[in-house]
């Protein structure tokens, strides 16, 4: 049975056979076929340029006319200046881009991303469904719902519970 190398298939010496024998399947079969793959190789990479050379942009037939026909590196745009881009001027202040089909379009954060990933002030927390474990899962603590006063004053009045800090001036 002949062993073979594992990407080329060269044969490789058996146990089995002398040193003489080997020699003559180097010189006659191994030898010439890695003597081939080589040649092979040379033939692939001869007109390959090497890793490390350059060329003047002028010397590159066609480069400099189609160089021209580009706008500038340092070309900027206004949104509104995007054609895929629809009604960036008269999207109000907090509006967020969002991709419809293949237009992008202003739409408010409620209106791109659900009235329910939001809360409202003016609600208090009662549009949370448990407004004890928001605050716990926020780490507020029971200072959350205390009335809590920082002032360089002397203490005035306040109910039981209430916390005021007096501080330096």
């Amino acid at each position: 049975m002949t062993s073979l190398t594992i990407h080329r298939g060269y044969q490789l010496p058996l146990d089995t056979k002398t040193v003489r024998q080997e020699i003559e399947n180097l010189e006659q079969s191994v030898l010439p076929a890695i003597d081939n793959d080589i040649h092979q190789l040379f033939q692939a990479i001869g007109g390959l340029a090497a890793d490390e050379h350059g060329h003047e942009i002028s010397e590159i037939e066609g480069l400099v006319d189609a160089l021209a026909d580009l706008m500038p590196a340092n070309t900027t745009f206004a949104m509104g200046d995007l054609t895929d881009v629809v009604g960036s001027g008269d999207a109000p202040d907090g509006y967020v881009m969002v991709k419809v089909g293949a237009e992008f379009v202003w739409q408010s954060a409620a209106s791109a991303f659900g009235d329910d990933l939001f809360l409202s002030q003016s609600s208090n927390l009662a549009d949370l469904n448990d407004a004890a474990t928001a605050r716990t899962n926020l780490g507020l603590g029971t200072a959350a719902i205390r009335n809590v006063t920082v002032s360089t004053d002397e203490p005035t009045g306040g109910a039981d519970g209430d916390l005021w800090f007096q501080v330096a001036s």
